[in-house]
């Protein structure tokens, strides 16, 4: 048992952290599973429309503007001086209590706005990309609707998971995450097995959405009870506390859909349904890898807000470095692993192989990925300032690696866009925003 401690202390484990890791290890192994049934149950054109079909979804990063992050940040600062008592009701501070219920209904009221512009655009978006490809015989019509639809009422619950994060709920948060991804991964095969096609996406967002709502409204009913009514006492103003912060995430997420999801629409758009199912899929595996990855640090950012509240700067940096190191080291291992295994289809069981992407295109996307660890990890250290100083450093890089995937991908197919993913993070992305950290962290350490 103290071995076992020791060990978790070392790596910097916390039950948080466990539940994160174990979510996306069990994402990992269940792709694989869903990776097989789709090879076996969808023709390679099917599986190029169902993981396009994600990436569409993933303009959710367009309307959530960065809010979500801001949400997380604002809410921890004013967590600093609350708790929940035994009831599960918000108690502490009035003011701080205050200004999270007013921080809470501003964000509710955005993602509902945003929720519904979603649905039209994404609609819209995926309806003019499928049907560029002609008369085909891929019936996507109903299931893209289905899915759009589900979509949109998650991302309509998105600011509350962020409040609740912010709120030292992030245990609770992940471990409901992490039964929701293994129930959502049984739906999907369910439906595959019966032959449902493309309806395997509908049933995973529908599942998703209806999971969402259960948590929000029944398990922390009694926490967010006051943001039905308007705050009594202080409140944050949208114009002068929030919008100076998110503007600038705003823009940023405005690029970075197009800066990581492009990759697959830009293979399908320009050469084959085939092409891309084989980068959709090889990315979803490899995006899964690195979340696991990167929960070391991305739990940790209320613990980031909460010492930069106290001026406790020296604790933070003593955490942060510990926990980046590890992330990199557990994404290090878990790439070769994944290569390893690459090769292994080859040999092995081709039929399978031939749904994923070469080894050559794999790995250096992979390579992309482990040097995009230490920007991540600094964004989120500079965010937990609730300020967002990497503003231009941002734009660059998702403006690179937009470039890059467009016109390399465009050029030189699946080489072509991880080679231009590679590159732009490397020559922009990596030194830009290690620049401004070291810039920021030394003005604003020092006048604490």
């Amino acid at each position: 048992m103290k071995t076992g401690k020791r060990l978790f202390d070392r790596l910097e484990l916390s039950r948080t952290i466990v539940w994160s890791i174990a979510t996306r290890c069990w994402q990992l192994v269940g792709g694989m599973v869903s990776f097989v049934l789709v090879a076996d149950r969808l023709s390679a054109r099917e599986q190029g429309y169902y993981v396009t079909f994600w990436s569409l979804v993933a303009l959710q990063s367009m309307i959530d503007l960065g809010l979500s992050i801001v949400v997380t940040n604002f809410s921890s600062h004013e967590w600093a001086f609350l708790h929940l008592d035994s009831s599960g009701a918000i108690a502490g501070d009035s003011q701080s209590r205050s200004r999270l219920v007013s921080l809470g209904r501003m964000s509710g009221l955005w993602f509902l706005i945003g929720a519904i512009l979603f649905v039209m655009i994404g609609g819209l978006a995926g309806g003019f990309l499928f049907a560029s490809k002609g008369d085909s015989d891929i019936l996507w019509q109903w299931p893209w609707l289905a899915t759009i639809l589900a979509s949109g009422v998650s991302l309509w619950c998105l600011p509350f998971f962020s409040l609740l994060e912010g709120c030292g709920q992030m245990e609770a948060v992940y471990r409901f995450r992490m039964f929701q991804a293994i129930n959502t991964n049984f739906c999907v095969w369910a439906v595959l097995l019966a032959g449902g096609g493309l309806w395997a996406a509908a049933a995973s967002a529908t599942f998703r959405c209806l999971s969402d709502l259960l948590f929000i409204v029944v398990k922390y009913r009694v926490f967010f009870r006051p943001f039905l009514s308007v705050p009594e006492g202080a409140v944050l103003s949208w114009r002068s506390d929030i919008w100076p912060v998110q503007w600038r995430l705003a823009a940023g997420g405005l690029l970075s859909y197009f800066s990581y999801f492009l990759f697959t629409p830009v293979l399908f758009y320009f050469h084959s349904e085939k092409l891309a199912g084989q980068m959709g899929m090889t990315r979803q595996l490899l995006v899964t890898l690195q979340s696991a990855a990167q929960s070391w640090v991305q739990t940790r950012v209320p613990e980031f807000s909460r010492l930069i509240a106290k001026r406790e700067f020296f604790a933070l940096d003593q955490i942060f470095y510990r926990i980046l190191s590890i992330s990199t080291v557990f994404l290090v291992i878990g790439g070769v692993l994944f290569l390893v295994g690459v090769v292994g289809l080859q040999e092995l069981a081709p039929k399978f192989a031939d749904r994923l992407l070469p080894v050559t295109p794999t790995l250096i996307l992979l390579l992309g990925m482990i040097l995009f660890q230490l920007p991540f990890g600094q964004t989120l250290y500079l965010r937990a300032h609730r300020k967002e100083p990497v503003f231009l450093e941002t734009l660059a890089s998702n403006t690179a690696i937009a470039a890059g995937v467009w016109f390399a991908g465009r050029a030189w197919e699946a080489n072509g866009a991880a080679a231009g993913y590679l590159l732009a993070v490397l020559l922009v992305t990596v030194p830009g925003i290690h620049m401004a950290w070291i810039r920021f962290r030394r003005q604003a350490h020092s006048a604490g």
